[in-house]
């Protein structure tokens, strides 16, 4: 039974590397990118992540060899960087809704404890 699990595990950590090597080019190439085009062009602005965005998705269709999977790709980072960029890289907003009757959301609900596990600030 134990020489049957290491090839498994073999195969899940070859996995893993393909995976995660993939990953580390992809985020390499956007950044690498956005900076040489912050740089050449010498603003700070949306269009340098979208030069990136362009330029990783690449790296898909290069992987798939197949042109249209790296034009979609690359469109699809080019949107989502411009997106992250208009948004102030904000994920959430800091309101549900901006009606002035509605209450703000409570996003982090859980309170601290002290050293006896009770609740700080119950009686």
């Amino acid at each position: 039974m134990r020489n049957q699990s290491f090839p498994a595990i073999a195969k899940t950590l070859g996995i893993m590397t393909r995976v995660g090597t993939k990953f580390a080019m992809i985020g390499g190439v956007f950044v690498g990118v956005s900076c040489v085009a912050e740089d050449v062009r010498g603003k700070a602005d949306f269009w340098n992540g979208v030069y990136g965005g362009l330029a990783a998705g690449q790296m898909f269709g290069m992987q798939a060899r197949s042109l249209s999977a790296g034009v979609g790709m690359g469109v699809a980072f080019a949107v989502a960087s411009a997106a992250a960029d208009a948004t102030g890289h904000k994920v959430r907003p800091t309101t549900l809704f901006d009606d002035g009757d509605t209450p703000a959301r409570i996003i982090y609900p859980y309170k601290s404890r002290d050293k006896d596990n009770r609740v700080q600030g119950a009686r």
